[in-house]
């Protein structure tokens, strides 16, 4: 079913090439770096880059939004 998906619903791409494209910075930075030190870095580095994507998607400011919300958990609650 999931295969006709794009055929029943508008707008769904029929490929996976902006999800290929989405990642393709990801690999690049990896292939740099040669590897990440541990597993944990590497799934955090992994869900930044996805926030990252998601955002840039959404046209947001992941500066600005990352940076608002370091601060409301840095801040104290009174």
């Amino acid at each position: 079913d999931e295969l006709f998906t794009f055929i029943l619903i508008p707008g769904v791409d029929p490929t996976n090439n902006v999800a290929e494209r989405a990642l393709r910075p990801g690999v690049l930075q990896r292939k740099i770096w040669g590897c990440l030190r541990t597993k944990k870095g590497a799934k955090n580095r992994d869900i930044m880059m996805s926030v990252m994507g998601t955002m840039k998607i959404q046209k947001k400011d992941f500066f600005r939004y990352g940076k608002e919300y370091i601060l409301s958990k840095l801040s104290y609650k009174r």
